[in-house]
C-alpha cells in the first residue's frame, strides 16, 4: 500500500508540472487550477504514505487532513474557468473554504498537547469536536459535487465533442465515492451502525479512492489532451491547392485569437469578415480560409461565441445593471434580440433566463434585468 501511495503521488506531482509546461494551452487559468488540484491531492498521498511516522509527528499528519476540505471547492473553481474564460474568483467564494477554516482552527487545541496525549486521544476518538466538522465538511462536499454537476450540464456545449463530459463526471463520481467512504469512517469511529449491524471498513479504502483520482488524471492528461493543449491540424493537401503555408496560417490563426482576445473588436455590430482581415493585415479570403480550415469553424460562430462570453461577462458591471439582457446584449455586439438568442442557445445549450437563474439560485451570479 505504502508503495502504491508513494507512485500515485509522484506521477500526480509530474502531471500537474507537465501541465504547467503546456506551450499552447486551451486554457491556462483552468490548467493553472486542474495543476493545483492535482498538486494537493499527490501531497496527500505522499503524507499518506508515510504512516509509519504518524507516533512522531501526529500534529504533521493531523494538519494534512486538511487538504482533504480543499478538494471539491478548488475543482468547482477549475470547472468553472474551463467552460468560461472570463470566469473570476469573488470574496463570496471564500465562504467555500469555512469548514477548512474551522477545520484548523479547532487544530490548535490539539496542537498545545504533547505527541503522548495526541495520540492516545486520537487512538480512543476523543476528537468529537473535529468529527463534527467532518460531517459538516462531507454534507458540503456533496452539496459542492451537485453545484458541479449543474456547471457541466449548463455548459456542455463548451467541452470537446469528443467527450460529453464523461471524463470530468468520472471525477464526479470518485469524488462522491470519497465522501460517502469518508462518511463511512466517521459513523465506524462513532460506533453508530446501519440496521443494527456495524460495516466492516478498513480506512485503507480512503487511500485507494485518491489514488484514483491520480489515475484518472493520468488518462485526461495523456489521452483527453484537447482538454488542455490546442491540437495540431494537419491539412497539408488543402493548403498545397490554395498555396497557403500551413506554418503561415497557424501564426495567422493565433493572431486572430490574440486580437479578439485583446482589442474585442466584435463589440462593434457592424464588424465584418473585412474589418478582422484589415487587423490582421491581410486579406479576407486568407482571413476566411484560416478560420474555417485552422480553427474548425466559421466567421459568424467565432464572433457570436465571443459576444456570448462577452455578454455573460458584461451581466457583472455595474454600470449596466439597470439594463436588460437584450440591452447588454447589444453591448456585447449582438445587433438582433433573434440572433442573440439564437446564438446564446446553441453556444449554451439553454436561454439565457434558464442560465442566469440556476446560477442565481445558488449566489453565482445577480444578472441584469430578463
Amino acid at each position: 500500500m505504502r508503495e502504491l501511495l508513494l507512485i500515485g503521488g509522484a506521477q500526480g506531482f509530474i502531471l500537474s508540472i507537465g501541465l504547467l509546461l503546456i506551450k499552447k494551452p486551451v486554457n491556462q487559468k483552468s490548467n493553472q487550477v486542474f495543476a493545483l488540484f492535482i498538486a494537493l491531492v499527490s501531497l496527500f498521498l505522499v503524507i499518506t504514505s508515510q504512516q509509519q511516522f504518524f507516533g512522531e509527528y501526529p500534529k504533521f499528519f493531523l494538519t494534512s487532513y486538511l487538504l482533504i476540505y480543499l478538494y471539491c471547492p478548488i475543482y468547482y473553481f477549475y470547472l468553472q474557468s474551463l467552460v468560461n474564460p472570463h470566469w473570476k474568483i469573488k470574496r463570496s467564494h471564500l465562504a467555500y473554504f469555512l469548514p477548512a477554516l474551522v477545520f484548523q482552527i479547532l487544530l490548535f487545541k490539539y496542537y498545545a498537547m504533547s505527541n503522548e496525549e495526541l495520540v492516545i486521544g486520537l487512538q480512543e476518538y476523543d476528537y468529537a469536536d473535529l468529527m463534527l466538522v467532518d460531517i459538516i465538511a462531507i454534507a458540503f462536499n456533496f452539496y459542492m459535487i451537485f453545484r458541479c454537476e449543474k456547471v457541466l450540464k449548463l455548459n456542455k456545449r463548451e467541452l470537446p465533442i469528443e467527450s460529453s463530459g464523461v471524463a470530468f463526471r468520472i471525477i464526479n463520481l470518485i469524488l462522491f465515492l470519497s465522501n460517502m467512504v469518508w462518511a463511512i469512517s466517521l459513523s465506524n469511529q462513532f460506533s453508530w451502525s446501519f440496521f443494527g449491524l456495524c460495516i466492516p471498513f478498513s480506512i485503507d479504502i480512503t487511500y485507494i479512492m485518491m489514488s484514483l483520482f491520480v489515475i484518472q488524471f493520468s488518462y485526461m492528461v495523456i489521452v483527453k489532451n484537447y482538454y488542455f493543449a490546442k491540437p495540431e491540424i494537419h491539412k497539408p493537401e488543402s493548403y498545397k491547392q490554395n498555396n497557403y503555408d500551413k506554418q503561415g496560417l497557424d501564426e495567422l490563426s493565433e493572431k486572430i485569437c490574440d486580437i479578439l482576445k485583446s482589442q474585442r473588436p466584435y463589440l462593434n455590430q457592424e464588424f465584418s469578415l473585412k474589418d478582422l482581415a484589415d487587423l490582421c493585415q491581410t486579406d479576407k479570403f486568407k482571413i476566411s480560409y484560416t478560420i474555417n480550415n485552422v480553427l474548425n469553424t466559421t466567421f459568424t460562430n467565432l464572433i457570436n461565441r465571443n459576444r456570448v462570453e462577452a455578454f455573460i461577462e458584461l451581466t457583472n458591471d455595474d454600470k449596466l445593471k439597470h439594463y436588460n439582457f437584450v440591452g447588454i446584449a447589444q453591448e456585447a455586439g449582438f445587433k438582433t434580440k433573434s440572433t442573440f438568442y439564437k446564438s446564446f442557445k446553441e453556444i449554451k445549450g439553454c436561454t439565457p433566463k434558464e442560465y442566469f437563474s440556476a446560477y442565481d439560485k445558488q449566489g453565482e451570479i445577480q444578472p441584469a434585468i430578463a
